[in-house]
């Protein structure tokens, strides 16, 4: 998919990186105003990335029906369509390589706060 598979996994690894002091950053927010508005940011870029996976896995699955039932004609409506695979993958690298820029900041913006990574969980009574 010319890249798209590699920014999608450049993606799972800066929100690996910024999972990775959640649990220091949701303790801290109680305290730190600007902890949670970096935290609704986190939030919302997750939401955004899981959006984009969704399309990357719709289009997976719709490819698949598509050369299940094969004819040409289906081929070339396909080709001309807005669904065109072609253009999904320009438009999808575009959108990951948005995506990745956004969370590359966010997690940037993480080490302002000195946040612990891999803090357990704390216990609850």
């Amino acid at each position: 998919m010319w890249g798209v598979r590699d920014e999608i996994e450049k993606l799972k690894d800066v929100l690996m990186a910024i999972q990775a002091v959640l649990v220091d950053a949701e303790e801290q927010q109680l305290h730190n105003r600007e902890i949670t508005f970096w935290l609704r940011k986190f939030k919302g870029g997750c939401y955004h990335v899981e959006d984009l996976l969704d399309e990357v896995e719709i289009e997976a699955l719709r490819k698949k029906v598509l050369e299940r039932g094969g004819s040409t004609g289906r081929k070339v409506d396909n080709f001309f369509s807005s669904s065109n695979p072609l253009a999904f993958r320009f438009r999808m690298g575009r959108k990951i390589r948005e995506a990745k820029e956004m969370l590359d900041e966010i997690a940037i913006n993480k080490s302002k706060f000195h946040l612990l990574e891999g803090r357990p969980p704390p216990l609850r009574t």
